[in-house]
């Protein structure tokens, strides 16, 4: 996260996570998100299309233009696409996901933001 800030890429956090552990989970993280989108605040689960929507709309970006990153098949890689995003699925056990985009650790994402830039 450091690496795409310092690249001065608008980072956005979209999660399923619940209400009491939201606080704890961005006091984890190296950097802030510009925005958070959370379930229990706007009311849509991931994979629902609606969310990442939020999500763009609130960075101000287009669909096509954003990469949404995620440990999860179902909500995050098939769902981003749904509404229009790029989807990398972080497979950190390399377990293989035919057909995906994915990378074993978070640190392969600026490379991959870097490249779509050009």
């Amino acid at each position: 996260l450091r690496a795409l800030s310092a690249l001065c890429v608008e980072i956005g956090l979209v999660s399923n996570l619940v209400e009491q552990y939201a606080q704890y989970a961005l006091d984890q993280l190296p950097v802030r998100p510009s925005v958070c989108v959370w379930s229990f605040e706007c009311g849509w689960l991931k994979p629902d299309p609606r969310i990442f929507a939020r999500a763009c709309e609130l960075l101000d970006v287009k669909p096509e233009n954003a990469l949404m990153v995620g440990d999860s098949m179902v909500a995050d890689f098939r769902g981003a696409p749904s509404f229009g995003l790029q989807a990398v699925l972080l497979d950190r056990q390399s377990l293989g996901h035919g057909g995906c985009t994915t990378v074993q650790s978070l640190d392969s994402i600026p490379s991959i933001v870097d490249k779509s830039r050009q």
